[in-house]
């Protein structure tokens, strides 16, 4: 739809910052900067190959860089909040099992930012206890988190009997469908043309400007998705405009949920999901085109259809 895609990172750094410490866990936490420790060590154990992963300590206080991130203590700080007492001396005063109990105890949150962190926490902790303690099984752990991450997001979906499909359609009519699908498209884009979504104090996702613009575009695209709905459709192109119209109608919950609140995962991976909505977009437009250049439909350059012959 040409709606602002890859620029719209820009304005989530915050949220990338954020997913530095899920990154650094997946990217088995820190990579020690001498030559002497440097990704994976293999050591001989009962006559086979186990790998095994270095835990760096870079403020030897004690906690490992890994755990630090999940306490939300400074790695590089034996004393994060500078009362004197050194993380580890903390931690060990609440009792370990007593942060553990309050992480699985918020485990049911509907934060997806804590709730991922703390089923990455639970389920690494496990992993470490096992012979299958290993580079490759804590990206699979990680990887299967991010899997998860990815199916909470909301999809919602019209059905084909939403549709009002024309049975046997001439020329004319599809001539007709075309210059209107395309003229929809060109009326919405024109919308946002209007006020792009922009950050004007570069806080983006924080910025209530942002928010606004991409509460604006969200709506755009619900209202895009009803009009596509309620236009008659050729039945032999029905499938198709109904996977447009489901495309629209997704973007648009995406885009609400990126700046729904304050869950920095769940934003990302929204964001994500939109940016591969407007990749599947491209691809319906290709195939409805298609149907025009099958049909033998030829647009003049005066009629709005003339969009599909340039996809």
């Amino acid at each position: 739809m040409n709606f602002p895609s890859q620029k719209l990172f820009y304005f989530f750094i915050p949220i990338v910052v954020v997913l530095g410490a899920f990154v650094l866990i997946k990217n088995n936490i820190y990579t020690d900067k001498t030559d002497s420790v440097k990704g994976l060590s293999v050591v001989e154990s009962q006559g086979s190959n186990i790998a095994t992963m270095p835990e760096p300590d870079k403020d030897g206080d004690g906690l490992k860089d890994w755990e630090e991130l999940i306490f939300g203590t400074n790695p590089e700080k034996k004393d994060t909040d500078n009362d004197g007492i050194a993380d580890k001396e903390e931690y060990d005063k609440s009792g370990k099992s007593s942060i553990t109990q309050q992480l699985l105890f918020q485990k049911d949150s509907n934060n997806l930012t804590q709730s991922a962190g703390i089923e990455l926490f639970t389920q690494y902790s496990s992993l470490k206890q096992t012979d299958s303690y290993n580079a490759t099984n804590v990206d699979l752990l990680a990887d299967r988190v991010v899997r998860e991450l990815q199916a909470n997001i909301k999809h919602d979906a019209y059905i084909a009997g939403n549709l009002s499909v024309l049975n046997g359609a001439n020329a004319e009519a599809i001539r007709a469908y075309g210059n209107a699908l395309a003229g929809i498209r060109d009326m919405y884009f024109e919308e946002y043309k209007k006020s792009p979504v922009e950050s004007p104090s570069g806080a983006g996702i924080k910025d209530p400007v942002f928010i606004e613009g991409m509460k604006r575009v969200s709506s755009i695209y619900l209202q895009m998705s009803k009009d596509l709905m309620a236009l008659p459709v050729p039945y032999e192109i029905a499938s198709t405009h109904l996977d447009l119209a489901n495309n629209y109608l997704n973007s648009s919950i995406t885009l609400n949920e990126t700046v729904a609140g304050s869950d920095p995962l769940k934003s990302a991976t929204a964001l994500g999901t939109y940016v591969k909505l407007q990749a599947e977009e491209s691809n319906i437009l290709a195939s409805v085109s298609l149907y025009f250049q099958q049909s033998g439909i030829i647009f003049t350059t005066d009629e709005a259809g003339s969009f599909w012959q340039t996809q």
